[in-house]
């Protein structure tokens, strides 16, 4: 495994499935929960990635509400901890041994706690992380203490009934 880190120049970064269509970064930060240590804003790289991600905001049960595709821009530039490890986005291994392989590969000028939180501690050192989410793609991960570092856009909605696409309006 390679950690390294790059710059993360503003702009845009992916994408984003919510169930709200308009991001407020300080209300996202009261209510985000940062008991895990993977826990952050997970960011797609495409738009495919994230739609699959839609139905999660419906109701559980009839299947039916809104559901938004929203752009994820950067606001400035971020110092970015890019893992190329492919273990990673593997299901089969759990998130405790995970992070046993990234804290095996941070550089040493990072310094966090083994018995901390993974990404709220790489977040209070001013970074964002950028790992495999499966075997083929990545995905970026920023921590919730600095995600007014982003802002998302409303891309499209999508009105569904019965768990299906009902109607789709393009914002951007």
């Amino acid at each position: 495994m390679t950690i390294r880190v790059e710059t993360l120049s503003k702009g845009l970064l992916g994408y984003k499935s919510s169930g709200y269509g308009t991001w407020d970064s300080s209300a996202y930060r009261v209510n985000a929960d940062d008991s895990k240590d993977w826990s952050g804003l997970y960011v797609s790289p495409t738009r495919k990635l994230a739609k699959g991600y839609l139905t999660d905001s419906l109701n559980s049960t009839t299947g039916s509400g809104t559901a938004y595709l929203l752009e994820v821009h950067l606001l400035e530039a971020v110092n970015l901890l890019v893992c190329d490890d492919k273990r990673l986005g593997d299901d089969k291994i759990d998130a405790d041994t995970k992070k046993k392989y990234v804290l095996q590969q941070l550089p040493s000028s990072i310094k966090v706690n083994e018995d901390g939180l993974l990404i709220p501690q790489l977040g209070q050192a001013g970074y964002f992380f950028k790992g495999f989410h499966d075997a083929d793609d990545m995905e970026l991960i920023v921590p919730n203490c600095i995600c007014a570092k982003v802002n998302l856009i409303k891309a499209v909605t999508y009105q569904f009934k019965g768990w299906e696409k009902a109607t789709k309006t393009k914002h951007t």
